[in-house]
């Protein structure tokens, strides 16, 4: 556990150390045989990971919803005045509306787009079916029926 130090969830990954120490750390993650799994690089030496913590995403969308709450909240109330578009407007009144439908065409289109593009990986499901197995006779061994 001492060697994860500094890499608890939440700590940035790049807080005082350099790329360098990273990749050392990596390495010696990577050799010392008391770690059985091998952990990604990217967990230890990226810094976008620091970005992409759950807290900085919902920080991240709460300020773009709140930047265009007060927008349209401006919009609404003339507070804000755009040439040519009147506060009671069709497009004013539904921006809200139509926003969300834009979003929701966008979410549409992303999980289209990850799904078409989502790699196959054989050396995982070999790996899986083996645990699988694994986990049958060990069950079977206990007295379990577990069908095939």
């Amino acid at each position: 556990r001492n060697a994860y130090k500094g890499l608890a969830r939440g700590t940035p990954i790049l807080s005082r150390d350099s790329l360098r120490t990273n990749v050392e750390r990596y390495k010696w993650l990577q050799s010392n045989t008391a770690f059985s799994q091998k952990i990604p690089a990217v967990l230890i030496s990226s810094p976008l990971r620091t970005l992409s913590t759950p807290m900085a995403v919902l920080i991240g969308w709460l300020s773009v919803a709140g930047a265009f709450a007060a927008l349209w909240y401006s919009l609404l109330t003339s507070k804000l005045t755009i040439p040519g578009v009147e506060a009671d407007s069709l497009l004013v009144v539904g921006l809200p509306i139509i926003t969300l439908a834009l979003l929701g065409v966008y979410a549409v289109f992303t999980i289209g787009y990850r799904v078409a593009n989502f790699n196959d990986t054989p050396k995982a499901a070999e790996e899986l079916q083996k645990e699988i197995e694994e986990a049958r006779r060990e069950l079977r061994s206990k007295g379990v029926d577990v069908g095939k």
